[in-house]
């Protein structure tokens, strides 16, 4: 009895030093003010293999000319809407649009974000990048803001609905592009995984006035962006006149997937808040 009691006090203080070490790492760089550490029950946390194919959502594709080329992404419309629940319109329904990862298509955000959709009436744009990485940088948010426009007058939403944008990964950092060059677009952008090296040139005035804000949601074990380059990135937002947050998932890696509909509960409260 005596040597199972030792065994589970010697298991409590090793864990327990563990996670002391880890929390004085996490402190080793300086917080920022708008920083909160999450412990939330991940899946990720405890995965060996990371696989992850999103059904092809093909009834949801749709296509737009621009510039002479045609571009592809795919709408979620949730129940209540396609029913004509939600009335002969104009309808007033948030609207999001879903960045996906590198490599990844417009399909994967679908098949993340139909349960918000559904639970929050919600409808969800997702656009397919040109090639496996986003180019938003070079043509700005006009591809996007003709989307949304035909996307308004096809759906009968209104004007007033709010517009959000989320990017996950690669996904992220143009949407926090977007954020900075073109704040007028959204009113408030969240994102996992993706921090920002790069300045942005703002294309508009600063958008302190707007009450515009950005929040950014990354693992402290993610091994592409860190916890510090995510404080550097918030530092350059409010240089830039957005407010930013930083939550700061523990224990947390990259992988989204597996762990969608938990993160986007947390991403969506954050942007209706």
């Amino acid at each position: 009895m005596l040597k199972k009691v030792l065994k589970i006090v010697a298991a409590f203080i090793l864990s327990f030093g563990a996670a002391l070490a880890a929390l004085a790492y996490y402190q080793s760089t300086q917080m920022h003010a708008n920083e909160t550490l999450l412990n939330l029950p991940l899946k990720s946390i405890h995965l060996d293999t990371f696989e992850y194919q999103a059904p092809a959502f093909e009834s949801l594709k749709r296509d737009i000319n621009y510039q002479g080329e045609n571009k592809t992404y795919y709408v979620y419309r949730p129940s209540a809407i396609k029913s004509g629940l939600m009335g002969p319109g104009p309808i007033d329904v948030p609207v999001l649009v879903a960045l996906h990862g590198s490599g990844r298509t417009g399909a994967s955000m679908m098949h993340s974000w139909r349960k918000i959709a559904e639970a929050h009436n919600v409808i969800i744009i997702a656009l397919d990048s040109d090639t496996d990485r986003w180019s938003f940088v070079n043509h700005g948010g006009a591809l996007l803001s003709m989307i949304i426009k035909e996307l308004r007058q096809q759906e009968n939403i209104s004007e007033d609905s709010p517009l959000f944008a989320f990017g996950h990964s690669q996904g992220a950092q143009n949407a926090m592009v977007l954020a900075v060059a073109e704040p007028e677009m959204f009113d408030r952008v969240a994102v996992h995984a993706g921090t920002i090296p790069i300045k942005v040139e703002p294309q508009s005035e600063a958008v302190s006035n707007k009450g515009f804000k950005v929040g950014l949601f990354l693992g402290n074990n993610d091994h592409i962006f860190s916890v510090p380059s995510a404080r550097q990135t918030l530092r350059w937002l409010e240089s830039e006149g957005v407010s930013a947050d930083l939550f700061v998932l523990h224990g947390h890696n990259h992988w989204y997937y597996a762990d969608a509909h938990t993160i986007n509960e947390l991403v969506w409260n954050y942007l209706v808040e």
